[in-house]
């Protein structure tokens, strides 16, 4: 356990000690735990503050970028029908930019 947590270091926040202590202890529950929070996220996406979707948008493509960009994409194919203005458009849209620019090295 103590290998898994480490010591606690300055800037590390409460919350984030916790998530790493879940992750450790529930190893193989944590990705359905993460891929349950994003589809709520995503199907809420026209509420969150602007603020919240762009770090969604950051956290999440730079969380696919550690995991080879696997992602059950067909899920969301929904979207290109939507209007380009659509929050869940607009928020896979940047996601896939982020993607390409993390994936390339282009900025």
């Amino acid at each position: 356990m103590e290998e898994c947590i480490g010591e606690a270091t300055y800037g590390i926040y409460p919350s984030e000690t916790l998530v790493r202590v879940v992750m450790c202890l529930k190893a193989r529950a944590f990705p359905a735990v993460v891929a349950g929070a994003v589809r709520a996220l995503f199907d809420r996406t026209s509420e969150l503050y602007m603020e919240c979707r762009t770090r969604l948008i950051l956290w999440f493509s730079h969380h696919l970028s550690n995991f080879q960009f696997i992602r059950p994409w067909e899920e969301w194919a929904y979207v290109l029908e939507l209007p380009k203005c659509a929050p869940q458009r607009v928020f896979v849209q940047e996601v896939l930019d982020r993607e390409v620019r993390l994936s390339t090295g282009i900025k």
